[in-house]
């Protein structure tokens, strides 16, 4: 019997002994004697590895590039796309902050503006009372806080249920603030502890704006409240009959004057311009020393409303 080599278009499979040459299949080729080829069409890698009576590959050798190179450079590709998304979203994460941060401190003190704007609007008006018009302003407030929380969340894409969470903060933070804001005034910003002792008897618009001023402007003093008729004669003035710096029907002091020698025009002018904007008469007097006079004028219906409980 002679031998034969089976030869594919990838690799020689193996060498099997044949049938005598008389009885061998037509696609057996004879080259001589005692070897036969038979060649079959090329086996895939696939086929190969299913088939039992396949060679082993050889250990270390390459896969064909074709097959290599294809998912590697798609891979890359994916790679390269991520890295760059994940830094555009980071630059702007970064951008959105610092916006974020940059405006806080206006965000912070514009709710009160809008609370003292509101409500001596309101006020003068004589929609409302007094207390009536500081509560039309704390609703003003509120809905505008509600604007910040949800224009936060939407940036960062936080969650909704975090809304109410964060406005009981603020909400807090608020009520700590107009607290601070109505009882306490620092060492700093009255010129006097008389001035200070009778701050409380000052309008409560009146604190409110004297207080977020202070905010802005840490220099700011407070150089009276409340006077008698006693005080305007100690200071050489005549004495007068009717001033918004007594006590008035309403219970509270109306008048309030602001140091302006030793600052400069400019600061003296935004003063007196923060004064009007929020809907207050300003005066400039020089009479014992140079100083601005801030009122809050009395509204006849609430005079009217207040004597008659008397």
């Amino acid at each position: 019997m002679g031998r034969a080599v089976v030869v594919t278009g990838d690799t020689v499979r193996r060498e099997r002994t044949l049938p005598p040459r008389g009885l061998a299949p037509d696609d057996v080729r004879v080259e001589d004697d005692s070897t036969t080829v038979i060649e079959l069409p090329p086996l895939g890698l696939r086929a190969l590895r299913d088939d039992p009576e396949a060679p082993a590959e050889t250990p270390g050798q390459p896969e064909p590039a074709t097959e290599r190179k294809a998912p590697l450079a798609e891979s890359s590709r994916e790679d390269s796309r991520g890295r760059r998304r994940w830094h555009v979203e980071s630059l702007k994460f970064c951008a959105k902050g610092l916006a974020w941060l940059a405006a806080f401190p206006f965000l912070c003190i514009l709710p009160f503006i809008v609370v003292l704007r509101i409500a001596v609007v309101s006020y003068q008006e004589s929609i409302y009372a007094g207390w009536e018009s500081l509560g039309l302003g704390i609703i003003a407030a509120v809905l505008l806080v509600c604007v910040y929380i949800a224009a936060f969340l939407w940036t960062f894409r936080i969650r909704r249920r975090f809304f109410m969470p964060v406005l009981n903060l603020c909400l807090t933070a608020m009520l700590c603030y107009s607290a601070y804001a109505l009882f306490h005034l620092a060492i700093g910003n009255a010129k006097t502890e008389q001035v200070r002792t009778y701050y409380t008897s000052l309008h409560p618009f009146l604190r409110v704006a004297v207080k977020n001023l202070t905010l802005l402007d840490e220099e700011l003093v407070v150089t009276d409240t409340f006077r008698s008729k006693d005080e305007y004669r100690k200071m050489g003035l005549q004495s007068r009959e009717y001033s918004l710096h007594f006590r008035q029907p309403t219970g509270f002091v109306h008048a309030v004057d602001v140091r302006t020698n030793g600052r400069s025009k400019a600061t003296n002018l935004l003063v007196e311009l923060y004064f009007i904007l929020m809907g207050f008469e300003t005066l400039r007097h020089v009479g014992t020393a140079d100083h601005l006079h801030v009122a809050l004028p009395v509204v006849e219906t609430e005079a009217l409303a207040a004597s008659s409980t008397d």
